[in-house]
C-alpha cells in the first residue's frame, strides 16, 4: 500500500511477516566505532547513569558494548514489567543484566537464552496486555475487533 491512495489496506499480522527487524541504539552513553573496530575499554564517568551501571560507578576501564547489553536489559525489562504475557523474557533480560560485565552475554548470545520452543503457537501469538488493563476494557476490545 503506498498509504495515499485509497485502495483497500490489506491487514497482515506481525507473526505472518517474521523475522522483524528491530533497531534500538543511544543509551545515552554512546561512542562511535568504525565497523573494524573493536573497542575493548573506556573509561567510566561517575553519576551519569540513575540508578547508576556497575561499571559506571567509579572512573575505570569498561567495555563498551557490555555496557550496551546492560542498556538494553535495563530498557526492556521496564516493557516487559508493563505487560501481561512477555514473562518467557525475564531470565535473559536479567542475564543481560548481571552485574558482572563478563558474564553479561554477548548480543549474539542473548537470543540463545530464550527457550522459544517450550511455548506453543498459541502462546507466541497472542496478545499482550498492559499490567492496569481493566478486564472490562479487555472484553471491550477483544468484542470490538471480532465483528
Amino acid at each position: 500500500h503506498d498509504g495515499v491512495s485509497n485502495e483497500k489496506l490489506e491487514w497482515r499480522e506481525r507473526w505472518s511477516v517474521r523475522p522483524n527487524k528491530y533497531y534500538l541504539i543511544d543509551f545515552g552513553s554512546s561512542r562511535k566505532y568504525r565497523t573494524d573496530e573493536r573497542k575493548e575499554s573506556e573509561i567510566g564517568r561517575i553519576g551519569r547513569h540513575r540508578p547508576a551501571v556497575p561499571e559506571l560507578t567509579l572512573p575505570k576501564l569498561y567495555d563498551p558494548f557490555k555496557l550496551d547489553v546492560y542498556q538494553l536489559g535495563k530498557a526492556l525489562l521496564w516493557v516487559v514489567e508493563e505487560y501481561e504475557g512477555l514473562e518467557v523474557f525475564i531470565p535473559m533480560l536479567k542475564a543481560m543484566m548481571s552485574s558482572d560485565p563478563a558474564s553479561r552475554p554477548l548480543p549474539s548470545e542473548t537470543l540463545k537464552e530464550l527457550d522459544l520452543d517450550r511455548l506453543s503457537y498459541w502462546k507466541l501469538s497472542s496478545r499482550v496486555w498492559l499490567r492496569t488493563e481493566t478486564w472490562l476494557n479487555r472484553a471491550y476490545i477483544m468484542a470490538s475487533q471480532v465483528g
